[in-house]
């Protein structure tokens, strides 16, 4: 059977795809969500939409779900916290952040609570939501050991910065809503960089310690690991592109380091079809509708943001698409035309369409 998500794609190909708007952007979390978008990015470039937040410090999403007016930084005009900024404006994305306290149930639960209330606004019916993985603590033990420690898929697991545990939310959350539901991985950034650590590969960096000031927060650099993922993923803006003026991994004389650090967030966003890197026209879903654009050459087709629309770029497309399947072999100078190229990827009844975040 061909599923209603492939038959609303394929009704998509009739229409003209509008350029996605910079408009303004939501943050729900605690202090990690403010470092990492708030005091982390002091001169971001004007690229970057307008944010709003709702930030309860040291809280996870179910108490702030039920707890809609207590904040521990004001939230700035005119969004103001969560119950009226949610499903009183048009948002370009929104940001969520599980933290302790909270289990893989009660995390489900307020995630579409949230995203419900957010799409009660008709203007919010495709806003991509983008759920927050941040990073152990320090004292746990070391990074790559605690990050990839398995965790049970069971309503009671308590919430961890494990892997597992953000995957096994993300999977609960889309199976109950059809929302545009995407993920911004700085947790796994930083295993990546861990494992360079321990390689002696990251110029500057031979301490996972030096990515965090205490236990838990980050330091000016890991504020920047976390703060570029988190909008290079929002803005599909290149990290290089990002700033304004000095960036906290030039400030603290990490400048050989910074563009090593970007070419790994590209790395993982590019990997993890749930960023969204591949949904060239923003609608949730990665389909033939967004090889089309590939294929006119479109730059919204421009996956890995260097400036080319080229083969590298169908094959994140494709990895997206196609979950699990090799990069075919296509030779791309002898990709047919769009209408032929569609027309035949439209008569493959058992093509599966998959949307970004599958």
């Amino acid at each position: 059977m061909i599923s209603q998500r492939f038959i609303r794609s394929c009704s998509l190909l009739m229409l003209t795809v509008a350029a996605v708007s910079q408009g303004a952007t939501y943050h729900v979390g605690n202090s990690l969500t403010w470092d990492a978008m708030y005091r982390s990015l002091p001169s971001v470039g004007k690229s970057l939409p307008d944010r709003g937040y709702h930030i309860r410090c040291s809280m996870p999403l179910p108490y702030i779900w039920e707890h809609p007016t207590d904040v521990c930084t004001p939230s700035p005009a005119p969004y103001g916290m969560i119950a009226e900024a949610l499903g009183n404006f048009d948002w370009d994305a929104v940001t969520l952040q599980p933290h302790f306290g909270s289990t893989l149930a009660t995390d489900t639960s307020a995630i579409v609570s949230m995203i419900d209330l957010v799409r009660s606004r008709p203007g919010n019916a495709a806003t991509p939501i983008y759920i927050y993985e941040t990073w152990p603590q320090q004292p746990w033990g070391k990074y790559q050991t605690v990050w990839t420690t398995p965790v049970p898929d069971a309503d009671g697991e308590l919430m961890l910065q494990r892997r597992d545990y953000y995957t096994h939310l993300y999977h609960r959350v889309d199976a109950l809503t059809d929302a545009n539901l995407r993920y911004v991985p700085a947790g796994e950034v930083l295993y990546r960089l861990s494992e360079m650590v321990d390689a002696g590969t990251l110029p500057g960096v031979t301490r996972m310690s030096q990515f965090y000031r205490d236990d838990l927060h980050m330091s000016s650099l890991g504020q920047y690991v976390a703060g570029t993922t988190m909008f290079t993923a929002l803005s599909k803006v290149h990290p290089s592109q990002l700033w304004v003026g000095t960036s906290p991994a030039v400030s603290v004389g990490m400048d050989s380091t910074e563009g090593v650090i970007n070419q790994v967030i590209m790395d993982v966003l590019l990997d993890d079809p749930r960023s969204g890197m591949a949904d060239f026209n923003n609608d949730g879903y990665v389909t033939n509708v967004d090889l089309a654009l590939w294929q006119l050459g479109d730059m919204r087709a421009d996956a890995n943001l260097d400036g080319l629309v080229d083969g590298a770029d169908f094959v994140v497309w494709q990895r997206a698409a196609v979950p699990g399947q090799p990069p075919l072999d296509v030779e791309i100078a002898s990709v047919p035309e769009p209408s032929t190229w569609l027309l035949a990827m439209l008569s493959l009844v058992g093509f599966r369409a998959w949307r970004a975040a599958s």
